[in-house]
């Protein structure tokens, strides 16, 4: 049951071509050894400050790390925040 496609594809779209859902799964090409890491916190309670801003100032000294050791692997880094959520995706 986990491999059926239960969704069913929905009308023409862009350029006549069919849109929908793909059954299976699908990634990127990457070369050998590629790894993405996504870090990222929840401010449970906005107002209690010291339980997340010790995490906040942190990260971007552990980024400028990885961006100033080229023999650490890391190839780019991007940030996400949103009113409650602050992602790191590495890669």
């Amino acid at each position: 049951m986990r491999d059926q496609n239960l969704a069913t594809p929905r009308g023409p779209g862009i350029n006549g071509t069919t849109s929908g859902v793909r059954s299976g799964r699908w990634r990127a090409e990457f070369p050998p050894g590629t790894v993405v890491f996504l870090i990222g916190m929840r401010r449970g309670s906005f107002w209690r400050v010291w339980e997340w801003l010790p995490v906040c100032v942190a990260m971007p000294g552990m980024i400028r790390e990885l961006y100033q050791n080229p023999e650490l692997g890391l190839l780019g880094a991007r940030s996400c925040m949103s009113w409650r959520l602050t992602m790191v995706q590495q890669y």
